[in-house]
């Protein structure tokens, strides 16, 4: 904006002085009207008016070139304005995209149970695991797709597993196979901590594990001895 103000003011110089150019000249004619007006006036006279017409030239020709860059400096905002325009919809276009995969991800069955690898236990840690684990091997087998003669399915591959959906296994309760639940480790630990609390009408007897330390334990320890590769 500045610039548009300096090129007018440049440009209002070039007028003031082109109309001084005239003055000279009307007064260097006026000097050759009075009798005995000598030549070194209308030299001077000339060189006034050679002087003020380079001025103005100059006036005008800077006028322009200042209008020419306020044209181009506005051209540019233009364009960095279109650019940003372009980059936020961009960045619709990304949230929206994001926003889409996440839902497709939460209605493929067992997104819920998507778990980061298990952290490796100590010896320490899996030995406690193990005698936690006692409480659930009364009625629970970790052999892969058979409950081992146990009165509950086995609990082989059970992360990622929806409750109730273990195809070699018809005793279920119909309360859990309406519950639509994914085995992970959250919903373990409610399980552990109470299966009647969690899903009221379980089959399962269960007084659950009341000390959250001991639970968060035998999950990771359960993490470890139902992976399909497990010893």
């Amino acid at each position: 904006m500045s610039n548009y103000f300096n090129a007018a003011r440049l440009a209002l110089l070039a007028c003031i002085l082109t109309s001084g150019v005239g003055a000279v000249r009307a007064a260097a004619d006026g000097h050759e009207a009075v009798e005995g007006t000598g030549t070194m006036a209308d030299s001077a006279a000339e060189r006034a008016v050679e002087a003020a017409e380079a001025v103005a030239g100059d006036a005008t020709a800077a006028a322009g070139d200042m209008t020419a860059a306020a044209q181009e400096t506005a051209a540019a905002a233009d364009e960095l304005e279109a650019a940003a325009d372009e980059m936020a919809a961009a960045a619709d276009e990304m949230e929206a995209a994001a926003e889409e995969m996440e839902a497709t991800a939460e209605a493929m069955p067992g997104a819920a149970a998507v778990e980061a690898a298990p952290i490796a236990l100590t010896d320490q840690e899996m030995r406690r695991g193990k005698i936690l684990f006692l409480q659930c091997r009364a009625c629970h087998a970790l052999t892969p797709g058979d409950n081992g003669g146990k009165i509950g399915p086995s609990l082989a591959g059970v992360f990622g597993r929806t409750a109730g959906s273990a195809d070699y296994f018809d005793g279920y309760s119909a309360a859990l196979r309406e519950a639509d639940h994914v085995w992970n480790s959250e919903t373990l630990e409610r399980w552990l901590a109470g299966p009647a609390d969690m899903v009221a009408g379980t089959s399962m007897v269960f007084a659950g594990i009341s000390d959250a330390a001991q639970r968060e334990l035998l999950v990771r320890y359960l993490q470890v001895v139902t992976e399909p590769d497990a010893d």
